[in-house]
Formats: structure tokens, C-alpha cells, sequence
């Protein structure tokens, strides 16, 4: 049998466009404090981190689609340091020193007082990648939305961090 040499080109793309569309899900959490809407289903995971303001146990959701280190993720962070009680201004300024420490160079910008207290931020990556997320902290817990693309220019950061809600913001 004799193949034609754009059959398996034809192949692959076709293998793609039948991929699955993602579905959207909002996540209401009144126990995290949050709402927050993701291009599909999230996974959950808790974990514990070492920060500069302490140890912090987070509960983790994140998106990640298949498609590998190109394709844009999207994750939710709440937790609060164990064992310490600080004010909202130290676990900005102490959670800002954490992201400078895993990131590298930062853009803050402060969030307005009805969303606050918090900012907002970018960073550059690894393997081309942009970083933008949120940090407002309500009731003594930190709660972190961040998503990954290839472009700052990504319209998914802005529907991700405009539907990030926090209770009382």
C-alpha cells in the first residue's frame, strides 16, 4: 500500500481538532472564603510551605490542561501562617518577599480599597513564560490567584483574576 506522504499531517491535525473543549466550572468555597471560575474542573491539594512569615498550610486548586509546558495554568492559594496571628500589612509585605524569592523580579501594584487590601503582580519565567496574579488578604489568611500563559496579552488572565472573589471584597 502506498501512503501519501501528507496522510499522516492531515492525521495529526485532524487528531487535534477533536480534542475536548474544556467547560468551564465556578467554584463557590464559603469555608476557603472564595469564588472563582476556572476553564475546567480543578484539581485540589493541601500543602504545607516555608515562608518568611512561617509555615503556611495552603489549599491548593489548580487547572492545568493537557498541552504540556505551553499551555496556560491557573491556580488558587488560601492559608494562613500556622500558629501566628499578623496583620494585614505584614502578610502582604511577607508574602510579597515570597514571591520575590520564587520568582524573581516583580511588578506590585496595589489593589483599590473595595478589592484590597492586596495587589496585583507579574512576573517573567522560565521557558517564556508571563505570571499574573492577585493577593488579598481577609480574615488573617492570604488568598492567591495566579495563572501562567505564554503572552501578557493572554485573554484568560484577565477573565481568571477579574472572577477571583473573596468574601467581603
Amino acid at each position: 500500500m502506498n501512503m501519501h506522504p501528507w496522510l499522516p499531517i492531515a492525521s495529526m491535525l485532524l487528531l487535534l481538532a477533536c480534542r475536548p473543549q474544556e467547560t468551564p466550572v465556578t467554584l463557590h468555597n464559603a469555608a476557603l472564603g472564595i469564588e472563582v471560575t476556572f476553564p475546567d474542573q480543578p484539581r485540589q491539594i493541601t500543602y504545607t510551605e516555608d515562608t518568611p512569615i512561617g509555615n503556611i498550610l495552603w489549599y491548593n486548586l489548580t487547572y492545568m490542561p493537557k498541552g504540556g509546558i505551553n499551555a496556560p495554568t491557573w491556580h488558587v492559594d488560601v492559608g494562613s501562617p500556622q500558629g501566628r496571628s499578623l496583620s494585614a500589612k505584614s502578610l502582604l509585605d511577607g508574602f510579597q518577599t515570597h514571591l520575590r524569592m520564587q520568582l524573581g523580579p516583580i511588578t506590585v501594584e496595589p489593589l483599590p480599597p473595595e478589592r484590597g487590601p492586596g495587589f496585583h503582580y507579574t512576573a517573567q519565567k522560565k521557558y517564556d513564560r508571563v505570571l499574573e496574579g492577585l493577593v488579598i488578604v481577609r480574615r488573617g489568611r492570604i488568598h492567591h490567584a495566579q495563572g501562567a500563559a505564554r503572552s501578557p496579552g493572554d485573554p484568560g488572565f484577565k477573565t481568571f483574576l477579574d472572577g477571583f472573589k473573596v468574601a467581603g471584597s
